[in-house]
Parts: C-alpha cells; sequence; structure tokens
C-alpha cells in the first residue's frame, strides 16, 4: 500500500475511533509522521471525495466515509 493511501486511512481510521476534531487537533492526534502542508492537502482531498464533511470549525465523517471506514474494519 502506498505512503499516501495508508496516510488517508489512518485519518479516516482515527476520525471513526477518536472523534471529531478541528483540523488541527486531528493533526495532532495523526500517528503518522506527516508535516502540517502535506496534511491539509490530504484533508482537502478527503473532503472533496466526499469522505469528511464540516460541522462548524469540527471535521467529522461523512455517510461515505462512515461506510467506507466500516467496510475496511
Amino acid at each position: 500500500m502506498g505512503l499516501m493511501k495508508e496516510i488517508r486511512l489512518a485519518i479516516l481510521e482515527d476520525i471513526h475511533h477518536q472523534g471529531s476534531g478541528t483540523r488541527m487537533e486531528l493533526w495532532e492526534r495523526c500517528e503518522m509522521d506527516v508535516p502540517w502542508e502535506p496534511f491539509k492537502r490530504i484533508m482537502a482531498g478527503l473532503h472533496a471525495e466526499g469522505f469528511l464533511s464540516k460541522h462548524g470549525p469540527h471535521i467529522v465523517l461523512s455517510s461515505h466515509g462512515i461506510d467506507f471506514v466500516q467496510q475496511i474494519a
């Protein structure tokens, strides 16, 4: 599995298990060593692809994101 795919899955699984958070909180919780700028781009991609949605300042899994994480579990 490619590194980007691993990072994306780690972010989605973290939100699924640990709950929502701001982008900064999610970055700080991320177990993978990802610099801030690439992390923001990855998050934007996950949002554009429909895996994430924003509720105020917090980022949560969309219904598509929840279904995806449950399928890979």
